[in-house]
């Protein structure tokens, strides 16, 4: 595959100076600041489902601990989150019933950085030395663990045509076998590149405010769409378009064509966590607590949730709050409000012909 040339930017806390675990402690290891000296700070507001529109409140789970910057997947029967279940718990990758809000195992994911699920196994990459561990879905038991050559740490993550794409904060891509974890192709770039494959190149351009397209074999543009300001997550792809939320803590939803790159819609600026895609719906939490359902062609309104108090604070050195995270399985979604640390659940009715 031809070099890739652009920039890539760190994505890696401060605080992160070696892998860290439970027995890590006893070396040592500095302890993540979101865990805060091995506490977690107790939740100030809690939030109740007040309305109701093309969603079922199926059941809501607490506490779970997180980082402002975790991060939460659907994998199998099971939503996963890089979290603590209590005040003196060490963060770890939990795995919550998709059906009940029980919580089915957890597991000692070191300092986490991408996360990425299949069916059968969830892929969590790590900071500090560039790892991908491969969780099977159902007990939580490491089926796999690669080390990837000459990587600090692991900041995206993307399952696509079959791989684990890998690319650490230090510009190194490492495409990985996603059933045994066995490194099919590495390459040093000073691009941010999201997937690389036969089928489809996806790189973050140098201004930061761009997503490209590039052929694989040449690795000429084929397209570059522009934004009104920075990202930091990997796109969310789906079988035609790609979704890229914009900004650090707020920022909007775009939806891109993959084929042309054209720019199909975007949200407001009002967008407060990550993009989830099921049953023909496009998911995200606002500021103004809503989770938002829309429609992949139009980005028009087809589903919300709202909470009270309505209000999602940001996360700010003086007032530190979890994660704002959104994850989707066939027939869920599910949402995570980080000032609360409250995972909510919710039936989504089957759109098989998605409003336009």
């Amino acid at each position: 595959m031809a070099a890739l040339a652009s920039t890539h930017r760190m994505r890696v806390p401060a605080y992160v100076a070696c892998s860290f675990s439970l027995a890590l402690l006893a070396q040592g290891c500095s302890i993540p600041y979101g865990i805060r000296e091995a506490f977690w700070p107790t939740p100030s507001v809690g939030h109740q489902v007040d309305s109701l529109d093309g969603l079922a409140l199926e059941w809501d789970a607490s506490p779970l601990f997180t980082r402002a910057d975790a991060e939460m997947v659907a994998s199998g029967d099971h939503v996963v989150v890089q979290a603590a279940r209590g005040v003196y718990e060490a963060e770890a990758v939990v795995a919550i019933e998709a059906e009940t809000g029980r919580t089915a195992w957890a597991n000692p994911g070191g300092v986490m950085g991408g996360m990425a699920a299949s069916e059968s196994a969830v892929y969590v990459g790590t900071l500090g030395i560039a790892t991908v561990n491969a969780f099977d879905n159902d007990k939580g038991d490491l089926l796999w663990s690669q080390r990837i050559p000459r990587g600090h740490s692991v900041s995206n993550l993307v399952s696509s045509h079959g791989a684990l794409n890998a690319f650490t904060n230090d510009g190194v891509f490492a495409s990985l076998r996603i059933s045994d974890g066995e490194l099919m192709e590495t390459m040093d770039s000073v691009n941010t590149v999201f997937v690389a494959s036969p089928q489809l190149v996806l790189v973050q351009q140098p201004t930061l405010d761009s997503l490209s397209r590039l052929e694989p074999a040449s690795g000429r543009a084929i397209w570059v769409s522009s934004f009104e300001e920075d990202y930091r997550d990997e796109p969310v792809l789906s079988a035609d378009t790609a979704y890229v939320r914009t900004g650090a803590l707020v920022g909007r939803v775009y939806a891109v064509a993959l084929d042309t790159g054209e720019l199909l819609w975007s949200t407001d600026r009002n967008v407060v966590s990550n993009v989830a895609v099921t049953e023909g719906m496009v998911f995200f939490l606002t500021e103004e607590g809503e989770l938002v359902g829309v429609s992949p062609a139009s980005g028009q309104r087809v589903a919300t949730a709202g909470f009270s108090p309505s209000n999602l604070p940001l996360n700010t050195s003086d007032s530190p709050v979890g994660a704002y995270l959104v994850a989707a399985s066939e027939g869920r979604v599910f949402a995570l409000l980080g000032d609360s640390d409250q995972l909510f659940a919710f039936s989504v009715p089957d759109r098989a012909s998605p409003a336009q």
